[in-house]
């Protein structure tokens, strides 16, 4: 939902198990979203909602000076490399130099950049604002039809969170204590902005024919200001650390498509070409780092900026990244039904075309020693104020990057230290074609069984950190089987079988060697170029109950053999964490699911306070799930554990009221996941552990006259902690007995959110 707003979604399908005409890639499930199509009646319509998050609304908020237009959701330039600044071989070439021209040309370049790197604190953070405006128009041309959707939105958001964050070491045995790598309070604040419109065209016409045109647009932008503040033990320092983040967002998708029935409806054809792009701009990456050695006293020594030889992300950094995709898609299917009496099969055949490309780039530029035999350390130095990032506290950072501290012998230059193995191409060509026969038998029985062909070639080119060139090309030319199986046992009771195999194909991230730092984590993320796809063998068993219209129990077993999946592992690089992806050798994961939609309409008639229950609706899902991962490896830490990112259930839970006499509507909406790792461990790292978070949601909706309709909402009424832990099961040296040692790697509370708004229908 923050590419596609709610708002702008007509319907979600969630396909469960696969079939011929689903894409094969897919693991848990296969989802379809349709934006806003088809309009019964002419309206017009506009919404407006303000919302209060609990613990950031109206509180004392820290943000730093953008761009004019960041409250479209766009920069303005503000945060783009200077006119003029070289290519990274030009800038390379020009800093080799040693001539006073050159050095100074560095130094003017230097002095170019913006001087934006104070942030301040606003004395109250304001509503989050949303407004949305609709239009429909149906118009008919003789015996065809002409229907028109369309809607603008606008959306400011403004959130923080205070997130305690923690890395660890080998556990120490002897003293049975943790010997931690950081311990960081960091204070989160946010601003995202984001304008989207949607058109949608579509013609109805002859015997229910009809062509559609499609077009969805979104810019988010979202600008963020984090406060750091704790101990770095490894260096043995004391922290006072701040980044500068802006994250632009454009998503845009274009489909042309139609669906038509030939030969009195024997025959059904539907086919659609689109056309989508996106990009993901993170310009002028800010970081700042101060530190205090822990031998000092905070109260009367100050901190000093850390200043780097060269180029550092981590310390006066200035990072651009661009990435850019284009997707072309053709999709063709039919369906052809054969009477043979009253013996009618259905033949189905389809082809897909997809055609992703991206190209990403990134530039580590930064400040650094201009000379540092002769750099003056007086400018490194930070009075200690008393209170968390202060404006006197950065007040002195603003001073450092005076014109007359940047020049080329006793202040700083302006350096790059940008990698060939910084940027990358990728593509992801897929040509997919199947057939599928649908075998009705004895009215009761109905076989669906099918062969998908995907021929899908993945490719990227880039380069590693030693500058050797790498070329991933990952062409595989697969056929996926897949059968489902249904049984009417009477009107209202069906027994469903199904199998299929699908595939989980790496993304370009996770095989691309860009190393990015970052900030929230503290760690280096990069890919694996020799990651494999993992494949997936499906099969289920479900009994589904009807007991009327929009009712459903549905009880079922399922079964998903994994080989070669996909995982993101921590590496423990002595002076902290990294993170990667790897393949582990096989895994399963096996369970129960329970859905349910009951409608208490059957109490309508009851003479008791019962009858007060008849426009309420339940929905219910839970699972449980026994996942295992098998890794015969001396060097893992569990050669048998659970799947990472599996938990071992799932329980959501829905109570609705609708009653369209009073237009009104209530709901309730609960959600909770068990355990599961977030990130697998090593022989001395224990896994990162997620927690259970539970989340309560209310909404509350009445209709007043014929325009008029209030809102109001309530998201994580429960306010629960999110949290992340790792255990460590040390067998203590002077007792050899083995403990549970539990350490917190992550915790913060969201805070309760509150909504109230209104809409006009005309």
């Amino acid at each position: 939902f923050d590419l596609i707003p709610s708002s702008q979604i007509d319907n979600i399908v969630i396909y469960k198990t696969p079939a011929p005409e689903l894409p094969a890639d897919f693991a848990g499930a296969a989802i379809q979203i349709s934006s806003l199509g088809i309009s019964d009646r002419n309206s017009v319509s506009i919404a407006y909602s303000a919302g209060f998050i609990e613990g950031t609304t109206f509180r004392k908020y820290h943000s730093y000076k953008g761009g004019k237009y960041d409250w479209l959701g766009f920069d303005d330039g503000t945060r783009a490399l200077p006119a003029g600044f070289p290519s990274t071989k030009d800038f390379r070439a020009l800093a080799s130099n040693s001539s006073d021209a050159d050095k100074l040309s560095i130094q003017e370049i230097g002095r170019s950049f913006n001087k934006i790197w104070t942030p301040f604190a606003s004395s109250s953070a304001p509503l989050n604002q949303n407004l949305n405006i609709a239009f429909t128009r149906r118009v008919l041309l003789g015996k065809s039809s002409l229907g028109l959707v369309s809607s603008v939105l606008y959306n400011r958001t403004t959130d923080s969170e205070h997130i305690l964050r923690q890395g660890f070491q080998a556990y120490n045995t002897i003293l049975d204590k943790s010997n931690p790598y950081y311990i960081y309070n960091d204070n989160k604040f946010k601003q995202t902005s984001r304008i989207g419109a949607l058109l949608n065209m579509n013609l109805v016409f002859g015997n229910n024919q009809k062509i559609e045109f499609r077009n969805l647009v979104n810019q988010q932008g979202a600008s963020t200001t984090t406060l750091r503040r704790g101990q770095n033990f490894y260096g043995g320092n004391y922290e006072k650390n701040y980044e500068l983040d802006y994250q632009s967002r454009l998503t845009y998708t274009s489909s042309l498509g139609g669906k038509h029935t030939l030969f009195n409806q024997l025959t059904s054809f539907d086919w659609n070409a689109g056309y989508a792009y996106a990009d993901q701009n993170r310009p002028d990456i800010r970081r700042v780092q101060t530190s205090l050695s822990g031998d000092l006293d905070p109260k009367l020594d100050p901190f000093r900026i850390g200043v780097n030889f060269n180029a550092d992300p981590k310390m006066l950094g200035r990072l651009f990244l661009q990435n850019h995709e284009h997707l072309k898609n053709l999709n063709i299917n039919i369906s052809q039904k054969i009477p043979l009496g009253s013996f009618v099969p259905e033949l189905k055949a389809g082809f897909l075309y997809t055609d992703l490309s991206r190209t990403f780039t990134a530039r580590n530029i930064g400040f650094a020693f201009a000379n540092i035999f002769k750099f003056n350390w007086s400018m490194v130095q930070l009075p200690v104020d008393s209170s968390d990032f202060s404006p006197s506290f950065f007040g002195k950072i603003n001073d450092l990057f005076s014109n007359e501290n940047i020049n080329p012998l006793t202040g700083l230059k302006i350096d790059e230290s940008t990698n060939k193995s910084d940027s990358y191409q990728a593509w992801n060509k897929t040509y997919a074609t199947y057939i599928g026969l649908v075998i009705p038998l004895l009215n009761r029985i109905k076989i669906y069984s099918g062969v998908r062909y995907e021929n899908n070639a993945q490719r990227l080119y880039g380069h590693l950190e030693t500058g050797d060139s790498i070329r991933v090309n990952n062409v595989f030319k697969d056929l996926f089987p897949s059968v489902n199986l249904t049984f009417n046992v009477s009107s209202d009771l069906l027994l469903r079988f199904a199998y299929g195999k699908t595939v989980n194909r790496p993304e370009f991230r996770e095989i691309s060697p860009f190393a990015f730092f970052d900030f929230d984590e503290n760690a280096s993320i990069y890919g694996n170029p020799a990651l494999k796809n993992a494949y997936i063998h499906n099969t289920d068993l479900r009994l589904e109950w009807y007991p009327s219209q929009g009712e459903i129990v549905s009880l079922g077993v399922f079964n998903k053999n994994f080989i070669d999946p996909i995982e993101k592992k921590l590496v423990n690089v002595g002076s902290g964490y990294n993170y990667t992806f790897r393949n582990a050798n096989s895994a399963y994961s096996r369970g129960v699911e329970l859905d349910m939609r009951k409608s208490f309409l059957f109490l309508e008639n009851s003479s008791s306070f019962f009858h007060l229950l008849k426009d309420f609706t339940l929905v219910f899902n839970g699972s449980l799930i026994q996942s295992q991962i098998n890794n015969p490896d001396p060097n893992e830490r569990d050669s048998v554990r659970v799947l990472q990112g599996q938990s071992p259930y799932i329980l959501n839970a829905g109570l609705y009221y609708q009653n369209d006499k009073s237009g009104l509507s209530l709901s309730a909406l609960y959600n909770v996941i068990g355990k599961r790792i977030d990130y697998i461990g090593d022989l001395e790292t224990p896994h990162i552990w997620e927690m259970p978070f539970h989340s309560l949601d209310f909404t509350f909706s009445i209709k007043t006259g014929r325009f008029v309709t209030i809102k109001l909402g309530a998201k994580n009424v429960l306010n629960d902690t999110v949290l992340f832990r790792q255990y460590e099961e040390p067998v203590l040296k002077d007792t050899q007995v083995k403990v549970t040692r539990i350490q917190v790697t992550r915790k913060y509370v969201p805070g309760r959110q509150f909504s109230c708004g209104i809409s006009l229908t005309f």
